[in-house]
């Protein structure tokens, strides 16, 4: 028996969460070559956007392409969160074996918000963000960390006003 029900413990956040191991996390996928991510940095701006970069090098011996999947772990307290969230992905350029490429990563604070229900509006909270660049859900290995000053609230419209 299998009670689905939508929410944000649905997938991967759920997994992650609970620190269960499966067999593929999310995100997961195969190559021919390898590949090395180094030097992340994140940056907030005064409103509260993200610009965070990572250098991905090719390790292996045959060129290739990589996804970096870019998981936020957002402050803790107030609202229920999962441990970490998708909020940005990019693949890399055909790269060489030794090539390297740095990715840039814009993430807005609308896009860093969770919904507040008994609010009803996104919240983003001020506080320390930890952006992890992986390969896939389970990847923690390369982050960095960010502080954002300014809390952010963004309305929800009723799309069915019309209709009332």
């Amino acid at each position: 028996f299998t009670d689905y029900a939508e929410s944000i413990w649905v997938g991967y956040r759920w997994f992650t969460t609970e620190g269960k191991n499966v067999s593929y996390p999310f995100g997961y996928g195969l190559s021919y070559t390898t590949f090395e991510y180094s030097k992340p940095s994140v940056k907030a701006d005064k409103d509260g956007n993200l610009t965070a970069t990572v250098t991905v090098t090719n390790t292996g011996s045959v060129a290739g392409k990589e996804v970096v999947e870019v998981y936020v772990a957002a402050p803790a307290g107030g609202l229920e969160k999962p441990a970490r969230e998708l909020k940005a992905f990019d693949k890399t350029d055909l790269l060489q074996p030794g090539a390297s490429q740095t990715l840039t990563f814009k993430i807005t604070p609308y896009e860093l918000a969770s919904f507040n229900i008994d609010a009803n509006q996104w919240e983003t909270a001020s506080g320390s963000y930890t952006l992890y660049f992986s390969k896939n859900a389970n990847d923690t290995a390369t982050s960095a960390s960010v502080n954002v000053r300014k809390a952010s609230t963004f309305s929800v419209t009723d799309a069915f006003a019309h209709i009332k």
